[in-house]
């Protein structure tokens, strides 16, 4: 598939795996929108990395668990590029605790918060608004 040009959406974008993605895409050409919930530094040095690729590139601060913030990220990138092609929907609660006593009730906290991400951010979302 051809990205050259073509707007790019990476949830969880601005740490780990998202600027990872996010970075590829923009040497191939995709202007990039990384939203992020708590990385604002890291959203604005990924941005710097980003523009130096020579793509456009915008960080939007939403909590993709909530339907309001994601609705507002979608209306800040239409607003920046005029339409989106491409979601990675990669945000991901990160919990820092040793596997072995990860407790039943933080397992059940995290597929509850993954099952509202999807709920909001995936492409259904995307047609809905």
């Amino acid at each position: 598939m051809e990205i050259l040009g073509k707007t790019a959406v990476v949830t969880g974008g601005a740490i780990r795996v998202g600027r990872a993605i996010a970075l590829a895409l923009a040497r191939q050409g995709a202007n990039i929108a990384i939203s992020y919930r708590t990385s604002s530094k890291e959203a604005r040095e990924t941005i710097k990395e980003l523009e130096h690729e020579g793509v456009k590139a915008i960080a939007i601060r939403a909590d993709i668990s909530k339907a309001a913030d994601v609705k507002k990220l979608i209306q800040k990138v239409i607003q920046a590029f005029g339409s989106i092609e491409i979601l990675v929907n990669n945000a991901a609660i990160f919990y820092k605790r040793n596997f072995f006593v990860f407790s039943s009730n933080g397992a059940s906290h995290a597929q509850k918060r993954c099952g509202q991400n999807h709920q909001h951010c995936g492409l259904g979302r995307f047609k809905a608004l």
